[in-house]
């Protein structure tokens, strides 16, 4: 039998890491190298296909990822270094936003997650956990837990990475973030009550500004009510989320969803 078709070999800066896919949302494994995509033949490379690429969290779960010149995602990395550090100094500072991020205030914990992401995808680990130890200080505990918390995440240790986001949550306990990231990561140990509890803390800490993040923790709220046949809490966490999203009832899945809740429960 003729075995043939295409793959990435001469494959350097392998990198793995686990966590939610942009693209489809499960949490999964995602692989980062560079390479040259060959069409093979009995798994030999025979004709190269594409230039050489940088392949960025290469998702197991939906097979997507993103692809640069290799060039590119260099300037990229050394960019987001720079401004890492920038993010890092406001956090030690006592400063929620960074002034000079692309021209306007970016909040400085969330850009640091995000540099974390990239960095590690880039196989920069130990550049990230020497800017964890930069976070080891009184007025960073909230951001040294977030960050530890994620790089635990990535490397797999769902255990340590829920400790964390709690230890988060308990240090800024009105910020939604850790109650929400907490929430995800107890989902995936299946400790749905646990996360139902950190998932309730997260959409009140959200109420007051942040209406758009309130009516998505709800529905993660009632997804996993749903799941643990709480179905009278499942349904008025739906009917909260109507209040706010009124268009929602345009949804045939959404509606679909709230009325088994609503069914189940007897109301």
């Amino acid at each position: 039998m003729l075995i043939y078709g295409t793959g990435y070999y001469f494959k350097a800066k392998k990198a793995t890491q686990r966590g939610f896919c942009s693209t489809c949302g499960k949490y999964s494994k995602m692989t980062s190298w560079s390479g040259m995509s060959f069409f093979h033949l009995y798994f030999i490379p025979v004709i190269p296909i594409s230039s050489y690429q940088r392949i960025h969290k290469y998702c197991s779960n939906c097979n997507n990822g993103l692809t640069f010149p290799p060039p590119k995602h260099d300037e990229i990395t050394l960019k987001i270094k720079e401004q890492a550090a920038m993010a890092l100094l406001a956090l030690q500072d006592g400063e929620e936003f960074v002034p000079n991020i692309d021209d306007e205030p970016t909040d400085a914990l969330s850009f640091l997650e995000g540099a974390v992401d990239w960095l590690y995808a880039a196989k920069e680990k130990e550049f990230c956990l020497q800017f964890l130890q930069q976070l080891n200080r009184p007025e960073c505990r909230f951001a040294e837990a977030m960050i530890t918390a994620f790089l635990y995440m990535m490397d797999g240790d769902l255990n340590k990475s829920a400790e964390h986001y709690l230890l988060a949550a308990k240090a800024s306990p009105n910020d939604y973030r850790g109650h929400l990231r907490a929430a995800n990561v107890l989902v995936e140990q299946k400790k749905l009550d646990q996360a139902i509890t950190e998932y309730q803390a997260a959409a009140v800490a959200a109420a007051a500004e942040h209406a758009d993040m309130r009516v998505n923790i709800l529905y993660l709220m009632a997804e996993a009510l749903t799941k643990q046949k709480r179905f009278l809490e499942a349904s008025k966490a739906y009917d909260e989320i109507v209040q706010y999203r009124p268009e929602y009832l345009n949804d045939k899945e959404f509606v679909k969803l709230m009325n088994k809740a609503k069914k189940k429960a007897g109301v």
